[in-house]
């Protein structure tokens, strides 16, 4: 370590890690890049934790889409899932945020995957249409639970890398879980028709289980200084939407994530319906369609990092332009007359996706 002069006598400001991963305050983060990023430990938990945690949920998703089209062999009921979806994202997404604040961000993480895997559980008990309620209650825990990892790993990434890496750590972080669309909606399709869907149930328990032990090693702890009594946490929750809806920017931001979100779900879901009945494919052909996005997200991903410094001042043009040519391309995939033109098309709209998810999660 240099010597206290010749650190003076040079002025060169170095990043450092501390054993645990964490970034240690008061270092200058400017200098920042993908070499310290991995020689950081907690980084690489959470990173290796978060991918985990997404392929799960991604491969459960589709392998529910395909189960309930089969079942029911109506439109309703693939809505009914996304409904079932969207609700834990309405009531919960509010409020998820303060109830972090105050939970050890590792251990919220870590606790989320668990109760995630224990509530798939019942969908072994799934045999014919009549399981279709057992089949959106889990959904409606399983995504009611994931609505406490997104702000936990949110928090717990600052807190790991510091504020001035985030927005390389985050386009990092975006080119990894990219791979996660690529190859799961394929190998849910695969493994749905060879193995069946309680067997993919239990590999996807699995998949939940090895997030585990990564996320509870992240070194991202309870803020200091947050209260536990309930008149304090009214207190935050009421200060929290004040602040909001003081800033003109907040609001506009969870305006427009709320509505690009709102249609990337929306048009997943009805992904299983569109490729039977316009496209008339069966319906484990979803899983193409899902990849193509998939692999879109990660060229996107990939380039969301080579662009992050330019992209650093005018994250709020990139977000925009990205929502709006995201629309666009939704329009032009609902004319779609055959799949590989419709694959093509939801290729060039995942290349949007990791730009709406970086810009978003940055200016944050």
């Amino acid at each position: 370590m240099a010597s206290p002069a010749t650190a003076s006598a040079k002025e060169v400001p170095r990043r450092e890690w501390s054993r645990d991963g964490m970034v240690n305050r008061g270092q200058n983060t400017m200098e920042a890049g993908v070499t310290p990023l991995f020689r950081n430990r907690g980084f690489l938990f959470l990173l290796g934790g978060s991918f985990l945690s997404l392929l799960a949920p991604w491969t459960q998703r589709t392998a529910v889409l395909i189960w309930v089209y089969q079942l029911t062999r109506s439109g309703v009921g693939v809505s009914l899932v996304g409904l079932a979806e969207a609700l834990p994202l309405l009531v919960l997404a509010p409020v998820a945020g303060v109830f972090v604040d105050r939970w050890d961000r590792s251990r919220t993480m870590a606790t989320v995957v668990v109760i995630q895997a224990v509530a798939l559980l019942p969908l072994l008990l799934v045999h014919d249409p009549s399981g279709i309620a057992i089949i959106l209650a889990v959904t409606i825990v399983v995504n009611a639970a994931s609505q406490f990892f997104m702000p936990a790993a949110s928090a717990a990434l600052q807190e790991v890398v510091g504020t001035d890496a985030l927005g390389e750590a985050n386009s990092l972080l975006q080119i990894v879980n990219s791979v996660v669309p690529v190859i799961a909606p394929g190998a849910a399709g695969l493994l749905f028709a060879l193995a069946g869907p309680h067997r993919l149930v239990l590999v996807i328990v699995v998949v939940y289980l090895l997030a585990m032990p990564l996320l509870a090693r992240v070194p991202a702890r309870r803020s200091k200084g947050q209260e536990a009594s309930g008149a304090a946490f009214f207190d935050d929750m009421r200060a929290g939407l004040a602040y909001v809806a003081r800033s003109r920017l907040l609001v506009m931001l969870i305006v427009v994530a709320f509505v690009a979100m709102l249609g990337v779900s929306g048009l997943t879901v009805l992904d299983v319906v569109f490729v039977t009945r316009a496209l008339h494919q069966p319906a484990e052909s979803v899983g193409w369609l899902l990849s193509a996005t998939g692999v879109g997200e990660l060229t996107g991903g990939v380039a969301a990092f080579l662009l992050s410094r330019w992209a650093a001042s005018r994250y709020h043009w990139v977000l925009g332009t990205s929502v709006a040519f995201s629309g666009l391309g939704t329009l032009v995939y609902a004319f779609s007359p055959s799949l590989p033109v419709a694959i093509v098309v939801l290729f060039v709209v995942g290349l949007l996706l990791p730009q709406i998810m970086v810009a978003f999660t940055t200016m944050i």
